[in-house]
């Protein structure tokens, strides 16, 4: 959880910049601000590494976030972050910001299954 909050008020045309600007980064509003000024977070730097990986998967597979940032790195990930990633790649696929992925449900362990699409 945020120990802070920062807000700021923008026009109608920064805000439209800013938003395709996170879109076509396959991030949030809110991350893609943050990104811009903390680019190497941990968790920028972990979700950045599974957005890329989902490129070489293979289509019709299903995976969850864990078997995208494979088991070597995965056990070295705090488990608030762990929580923080899955959370946040779920919205991006649910709210279609993330297009190629596609939610399956839950499986083992009540860990979020996606498959990529074509």
């Amino acid at each position: 959880m945020a120990e802070k909050i920062i807000s700021f008020g923008v026009s109608m045309e920064e805000f439209e910049k800013i938003r395709k600007e996170a879109v076509s980064n396959n991030m949030s509003i809110s991350m893609y601000c943050k990104s811009m000024i903390l680019p190497e977070t941990e968790f920028t730097k972990n979700y950045n590494y599974l957005i890329q990986k989902i490129s070489n998967y293979p289509s019709d597979c299903i995976f969850t976030v864990r078997d995208l940032i494979g088991d070597e790195i995965w056990t070295d990930i705090p488990k608030g972050l762990k929580l923080a990633i899955g959370r946040h790649f779920y919205s991006q696929v649910n709210t279609g910001i993330i297009k190629n992925v596609t939610i399956k449900g839950y499986g083992a362990a009540r860990m979020m299954r996606y498959a990529k699409k074509d």
